[in-house]
C-alpha cells in the first residue's frame, strides 16, 4: 500500500515508529471494520505500508466466555495476498 501527500508529523511519527494500525471503519452496524497491521517504510514522496496481518472485525454478543487468546466478537482473520506480502519498499 502506498500513501501520497503524508504531512511532515506524521512523517516523522512513522519513521520513529513504522508499526502500524489501519482502521476502514463499517458503513452500517451490521457489517465489518477492516483492521490492518502492517510495517510503515518512508522515502521522499511517500510512505509504503506492508500489511502483516489482517482481520474483519464486527462486535458480537457471545453466551458464553472466549477463551484466552481468542476475539470475544465476530472477527475473521484474512489472508494476506501473496502479492502484498512480498511487495518491498524502497531501501531508505
Amino acid at each position: 500500500m502506498v500513501l501520497d501527500e503524508v504531512g511532515r508529523r506524521t512523517r516523522a511519527n512513522l519513521v520513529a515508529q513504522p508499526e502500524v494500525a489501519l482502521v476502514w471503519p463499517p458503513t452500517s452496524i451490521a457489517e465489518y471494520s477492516l483492521i490492518v497491521d502492517g510495517r510503515a517504510a518512508v522515502d521522499e514522496d511517500r510512505v509504503w505500508i506492508a500489511p502483516s496481518r489482517a482481520v474483519l472485525h464486527r462486535p458480537a454478543h457471545r453466551s458464553s466466555p472466549a477463551e484466552p487468546g481468542v476475539c470475544a466478537s465476530d472477527c475473521l482473520e484474512l489472508p494476506l495476498a501473496t502479492a502484498l506480502s512480498r511487495s518491498r519498499p524502497p531501501s531508505t
